[in-house]
């Protein structure tokens, strides 16, 4: 009954969380822990029962070792894919910046009435 309620409530925040864009990410995170625990929890408890009847437990703890192994390729062929197309250059926020150069006598009102200027 908690696996249900824990996959279900999952579902409905990563569904309640897509209209909200990049706001509902936290949300989406969260709703997708609550739906890959309870699948995690029945996978293992699935190997470890089979293993157990059969009296092959060896079989079943490679197999969640074989997961464990193809999990930690995968976030590194993630990380180098990500670090191989990231540009040399400077994020583009960084480049779009605006040094302040400050200059004698003037005051910050000023500045800010320039600045205001500028941007219309």
């Amino acid at each position: 009954m908690i696996i249900a309620a824990c996959f279900a409530l999952g579902c409905f925040l990563v569904v309640v969380s897509l209209p909200l864009g990049s706001a509902g990410s936290s949300t989406r995170r969260v709703g997708a822990f609550l739906i890959l625990i309870p699948l995690a929890g029945s996978i293992l408890y699935g190997t470890f029962k089979v293993a157990i009847q059969q009296g092959d437990v060896r079989f079943s703890v490679s197999a969640i070792l074989g997961v464990i192994v193809l999990s930690v390729v995968a976030y590194a062929v993630l990380k180098f894919r990500k670090r191989m197309s990231s540009s040399g250059g400077q994020p583009k926020r960084l480049a779009t910046k605006r040094p302040y150069l400050h200059q004698k006598g003037r005051d910050v009102m000023a500045f800010i009435k320039e600045q205001l200027d500028r941007d219309d």
